[in-house]
């Protein structure tokens, strides 16, 4: 009898002549994590992959990891055994917990020679249970303990779920994509929803030195690095200094325009980002009607610069639905905290709110013949791994 951790994968499936592609991209994540706590070695078996835990130390720290790997549905804790009633029976017992009050046996074969089938493996081993633990109850809609039985060619399975995961794509199995991430609260969201479709990401983060300060940039190397355990693989932050663009726009155009053309140069510079490192598209946390910049009229204005696509996955979403989602992925605490980003600190009072392409296109002159026709800017990128604990 081995200790193991069994997982199952998503939709990936329904991949049908891809799905490989996709099973090898969540093995590796799952073999990555494994191989970094020790746990074992990591296996694949007809849908399942499994780890033969042999090192515990670790294991709550690894399952924490496992448990935002994009592209699985479930990971179970049981045992691998031999594929004797008994030894089922003696197996299933160790999972049940002093606080279950009802249980059911879910029995899978996939050895139909195997001499029992799944009904009798179900009404066997369920009565067995009854005996050794007279207390409990069984439930087949709602029981606090579902005990997996699968009966492989080999041997068998019991094991008992120890939480769903975070569903989705395999991390990077769907392109790669630029995200304008700012230290509110919405960006994190819509960068962390990308990478669930299995999305690669550039964060590329704005700032205006010496306006904004240092506690902004260690405030958005906090969230790249919550955000790096769910891609589990480095990301590559962009840290674009903005302050001469910004202090141009506010000293050259019209006042009510600064949010608008922020946007716009914040675009540009992001999709010239995303072409040198082979990205598809940019993403931004706008959801409509939030703030000034989030109107459809300015949506449009917005857009107008870019050649790739402009994605924006909350665009529906209201603001408290997106907040469960931060609180969810654990970047909402680090989001509330000190550090106000520049399209705050340089908002107009009076913002513009259905902005017109021709006036929008002629504030920018100004700001162009200020500035040159060469956007000015430069950028540091900062290495944010999951694995390194000195960041």
């Amino acid at each position: 009898m081995k200790k193991v951790l069994v997982f199952n994968y998503s939709e990936i499936s329904l991949k049908k002549k891809n799905r490989k592609y996709f099973e090898d991209k969540v093995f590796a994540h799952i073999k990555k994590i494994a191989d970094f706590y020790s746990l074992g070695k990591t296996k694949s078996l007809r849908g399942r992959f499994y780890i033969e835990v042999r090192n515990e130390e670790n294991l709550d720290s690894a399952t924490d990891r496992f448990q935002k790997v994009f592209g699985l549905q479930s990971v179970f804790l049981g045992y691998k055994t031999e594929k004797e009633v008994e030894k089922l029976v003696e197996t299933a017992s160790k999972l049940v917990k002093e606080q279950d009050n009802t249980f059911k046996i879910k029995a899978k074969r996939t050895d139909k020679s195997f001499k029992l089938n799944s009904m009798e493996l179900n009404q066997i081993v369920g009565s067995k249970i009854l005996e050794l633990f007279p207390k409990l109850n069984v439930d087949v809609h709602h029981p606090d303990a579902e005990l997996i039985v699968e009966i492989h060619k080999d041997f068998a399975f019991v094991m008992r779920k120890l939480f769903s995961c975070s569903k989705g794509l395999p991390y990077a199995s769907s392109g790669k994509v630029v995200t304008l991430l700012s230290g509110g609260i919405d960006s994190p969201v819509a960068t962390w929803m990308m990478m669930k479709r299995g999305c690669e990401v550039i964060p590329v983060h704005f700032h205006t030195p010496p306006y904004t300060g240092d506690s902004l940039v260690k405030k958005i190397k906090d969230i790249a690095k919550v955000l790096s355990y769910y891609a589990n693989e480095e990301i590559n932050l962009h840290l674009v200094n903005f302050t001469e663009i910004q202090v141009a726009i506010k000293k050259f155009a019209d006042d009510k325009f600064t949010t608008i053309l922020s946007r716009r140069f914040m675009l540009k510079i992001a999709e010239e980002i995303a072409v040198k490192n082979g990205a598809k598209g940019i993403v931004t946390g706008d959801a409509l009607g939030q703030v000034a910049s989030q109107t459809l009229e300015n949506i449009m204005c917005i857009n107008e610069v870019a050649k790739l696509p402009v994605l924006r996955p909350l665009i529906g979403f209201d603001k408290d639905e997106i907040e469960n989602i931060a609180k969810k992925i654990r970047t909402y605490e680090i989001s509330i905290t000190e550090g106000i980003d520049c399209c705050h600190l340089f908002s107009p009072k009076n913002p513009e709110t259905k902005g017109k392409i021709d006036a929008v296109v002629a504030e920018e002159r100004k700001v162009i013949d200020a500035l040159g026709e060469k956007i000015p800017y430069n950028y540091e990128i900062v290495k944010i791994s999951p694995y390194d604990t000195t960041c």
